[in-house]
């Protein structure tokens, strides 16, 4: 991976339980488009890292409480990693067009969580990437278990602190 990494690597988080750390490195800066970033694993004791999955970012990423997944979001996306199964569940909020055919962007801002196999997440809308103000905020609640959204509802604005946003400011 050497020749294409210009980037990292950087500290995503890690599993005290099983003495890993997650990290990615990037083929770029990225700047306001974002770029591609590899995302790895690495044990401590062994001394191995293990290439996990190529992303969209730059990211953040976060353990559940009972260190048996991996969640990494960033701008319209959330990943949930399994490490004992190799499995991504990707949970990605699609761009779209309102009623006069101006670009919908999705933004993931937080997670927080509420248990080992749910947390919550709030999903903004804006027209522009170079906007800072959200259109619309929601909070979703996701169960890891079910593989779905069990909650959800929409937000005031001014409900929303803006100071969890990338996006604002």
């Amino acid at each position: 991976y050497k020749p294409c990494i210009t980037y990292g690597p950087e500290f995503l988080t890690f599993d005290e339980k099983n003495n890993k750390i997650y990290f990615y490195a990037g083929t770029t800066m990225g700047g306001s488009g974002g770029a591609e970033f590899f995302v790895f694993s690495g044990d401590v004791k062994t001394q191995k890292i293990e290439y996990l999955e190529t992303k969209f970012g730059p990211f953040v990423a976060s353990m559940s409480p009972d260190n048996k997944y991996v969640v990494y979001h960033g701008m319209n996306f959330i990943d949930i990693y399994d490490p004992v199964s190799k499995e991504t569940i990707d949970i990605s909020a699609p761009y779209g067009e309102d009623k006069e055919k101006r670009s919908i962007i999705p933004d993931i801002i937080d997670i927080k969580w509420l248990s080992d196999t749910t947390f919550s997440y709030h999903e903004g809308t804006r027209h522009s990437k170079f906007q800072h103000s959200h259109d619309t905020m929601k909070e979703n609640v996701y169960d890891i278990a079910q593989k779905k959204i069990i909650k959800s509802r929409q937000m005031n604005l001014s409900e929303f602190d803006h100071s969890q946003s990338p996006n604002e400011g």
